[in-house]
């Protein structure tokens, strides 16, 4: 059996909080990305089940959160999912845990019927996770970023057809900046 075998996912709890500021620090090196978690919890795209932790024993070693977002095309506004922070403790890393935390989300994400998955910052990962630049659809983001920096993901075929604008909620634009 694999060290990732050996990982538990399920959704963060709230005693999980601290652990998972702990993951995210220690991934980043910083706390923008603990202080983003900390502020989705807070809004109303925040989506408990969707913010998964891997557990190794009985410590959180990796975190991932989707919260909605807007997607603003030609056919109209409808919800997809963002996706951000994920971490894995850098002890960790390199060991499949986050693939398989992404994998999880994604299914759930599926299951509950969102559409599509739309992340920013990480795209070499991302992308060799089945994410595409998001300008394969026409999209681009309320974020200050360069296009190539932007990914996403299909859950339901043809879902990002159309393209448009999304809408990432207010702690990424405190994190990236405004545009």
């Amino acid at each position: 059996m694999n060290r990732a075998e050996e990982i538990l996912i399920r959704p963060e709890r709230h005693a999980d909080r601290d652990q998972v500021e702990t993951v995210h620090r220690a991934a980043f090196e910083g706390e923008g990305e603990a202080a983003l978690v900390r502020a989705l919890r807070e809004l109303p795209v925040y989506l408990p089940e969707l913010s998964l932790v891997a557990v190794e024993s009985t410590r959180v070693v990796a975190h991932i959160v989707l919260s909605r977002a807007r997607l603003r095309a030609a056919g109209g506004e409808r919800e997809v999912l963002v996706l951000g922070p994920e971490a894995v403790l850098p002890s960790r890393s390199h060991r499949g845990i986050g693939a398989r935390l992404l994998r999880e989300a994604l299914g759930r994400a599926r299951e509950m019927g969102y559409p599509a998955v739309v992340e920013a910052g990480r795209p070499g990962y991302f992308r060799a996770q089945g994410f595409r630049p998001a300008d394969h659809w026409g999209l681009t983001v309320s974020l200050p970023l360069e296009a190539a920096l932007v990914s996403a993901v299909e859950l339901v075929p043809d879902a990002l057809t159309d393209g448009g604008l999304v809408v990432f909620p207010e702690p990424f634009h405190r994190l990236f900046g405004h545009r």
